[in-house]
């Protein structure tokens, strides 16, 4: 049973199976929107995708890189593979104890055993870093900057060993080009990040999409971008009010409702802010001259409305006045905290080294042999 077990393990069909079930499992998941990045956004492909979206749902793959599936396809792959390193290594140990010379064939089977044990640390390394690592949005207002704590993050996901307090440094973006050029290309909306422990910088770039900013275990990246008020409420305390764009009416719409407390209650104000139109839409920038729309809800249920710009009261609001102090934008950005990064890389590395070992040394060598015969001697 044990014999017929590693011999299946062992096998290449088993693994070939394997790695195209994993990569055919991976590419759904990078066309089904992920409920771990966008809820919203993934519950709506789901919905309109009718059928086809009810079995994504059913088989996980609205959340394809932690379920059971995908898992299950891992592990086989991970025992597999580690049965094909055993199998590789077992000869080198035998040529060592037998005090043989490593030949050749002996250089192609450490290649060999190298590129499979590469891939088996690797199952085991990206095992511990999902464990361990931290995954979330946040918005940040240019000229701002938020913590890395749980509290500064809209949507965040977490490995189950992960550190409960977080970095604790700040993040903050000072700058936003909305149309960033490199080599040549536009790579759209790229904010200039920065990185402080306590009062010292100590990382600051721009970043756009496959250029993160990296610190240590740390990776930020760019999500997207809109924009921003920053409101002094009547106690005197600032608060950031983020915008997100709406195409279908030409409005940035604010992310939930300002509450202030008035002295008849609590009074609730939504908010937009008009776009500028451009050719076929609008521009999904800070408009020419920016202004926040507004409407009051009061206590006893009424209503009122009204515009007002930087510097001006949200005059509507009577005895609790808010006052615009700018308007700007935010980015919102994803950070993503993982050890395990620069250990895949080194595996990754280490892997295609073995690789290219065991396919470009010969696995036989040529042997020469000198034997007497009656007429003399000669070479074989």
């Amino acid at each position: 049973m044990k014999r017929r077990l590693l011999a299946l393990l062992r096998s290449r069909r088993l693994a070939a199976t394997l790695i195209l079930a994993f990569g055919a499992w991976a590419a759904l998941g990078t066309i089904v929107p992920q409920a771990t990045r966008d809820p919203a956004a993934s519950a709506h492909w789901i919905a309109r995708a009718g059928a086809v979206g009810a079995v994504a749902a059913a088989l996980g793959l609205d959340h394809a890189f932690s379920s059971p599936i995908l898992l299950g396809i891992a592990l086989a792959l991970f025992a597999s593979t580690s049965a094909c390193a055993f199998e590789r290594t077992r000869p080198l140990v035998r040529a060592v104890r037998v005090g043989v010379g490593l030949g050749p064939a002996h250089v192609a089977l450490i290649g060999s055993a190298v590129f499979h044990w590469s891939l088996a640390l690797l199952f085991v390394i990206v095992g511990l870093g999902q464990l361990t690592r931290s995954e979330g949005l946040m918005g940040v207002v240019v000229g701002s900057s938020r913590l890395d704590t749980r509290e500064s993050y809209g949507l965040v996901s977490e490995g189950p060993w992960h550190s409960a307090t977080f970095t604790g440094l700040t993040i903050a973006v000072t700058d936003i080009e909305l149309d960033h050029m490199r080599g040549g290309v536009n790579v759209g909306a790229a904010p200039l990040v920065e990185v402080y422990d306590g009062p010292e910088l100590i990382e600051r770039q721009l970043v756009y999409p496959n250029h993160p900013l990296r610190y240590r275990s740390l990776m930020i990246h760019s999500n997207a971008y809109g924009l921003a008020a920053v409101l002094v409420t009547p106690d005197g305390s600032r608060t950031e009010l983020l915008f997100d764009y709406s195409d279908d009416d030409g409005l940035a719409r604010a992310l939930g409702s300002l509450e202030i407390e008035g002295e008849a209650g609590p009074i609730s104000v939504d908010m937009v802010i008009p776009l500028d139109p451009a050719e076929g839409g609008y521009r999904r920038a800070l408009p020419a001259e920016p202004r926040i729309e507004y409407s009051i809800t009061r206590p006893d249920g009424s209503t009122s409305s009204g515009v007002a710009r930087e510097g001006e009261y949200l005059a509507e609001a009577g005895d609790a006045p808010v006052r615009v102090e700018r308007i700007t934008y935010y980015a919102r950005l994803s950070v993503v905290d993982d050890w395990s990064v620069t250990p895949m890389y080194v595996l990754f590395a280490s892997a295609t080294l073995g690789c290219t070992v065991a396919l470009l040394v010969p696995r036989r060598a040529p042997r020469r042999s000198r034997s007497e015969g009656g007429d003399g001697s000669h070479d074989d």
